[in-house]
């Protein structure tokens, strides 16, 4: 056991700074999991947050996601994300283009234009 504790220590030595955070954060966790009765200590329950907490969260990795992109966020144009938008080449059963919903969406450009 000495011997595996001596190599790993040398081993690390060669490692930079954010690889030895990682090894340190694995090695926490192998440390958490291995404690007693820890698989007793969550359940289900625990696991279940409120729609609020959950928002929260979901902000959170938007904004996380949003960091890691930088300056390259595409933007959707409100048109693009409308119904109208989704389903502009939207077809009929028979076929048919909906001529009716292209026409909507073509007034709705002409408005926003000040046409």
């Amino acid at each position: 056991m000495e011997a595996i504790i001596e190599t790993i220590v040398d081993k690390l030595r060669y490692l930079g700074k954010p690889q030895l955070e990682v090894v340190l954060n694995f090695v926490d966790f192998l440390t958490w999991q291995s404690a007693p009765g820890v698989s007793s200590k969550v359940s289900d329950s625990d696991a279940e947050i409120s729609d609020s907490e959950f928002e929260i969260l979901l902000d959170e990795l938007a904004d996380d996601f949003i960091k890691s992109l930088g300056g390259n966020v595409p933007v959707l144009s409100d048109f693009a994300i409308s119904r109208e938008g989704i389903y502009e080449e939207h077809h009929r059963r028979d076929g048919s283009p909906e001529l009716m919903v292209i026409s909507l969406s073509n007034q709705k450009s002409k408005l926003r234009r000040g046409s």
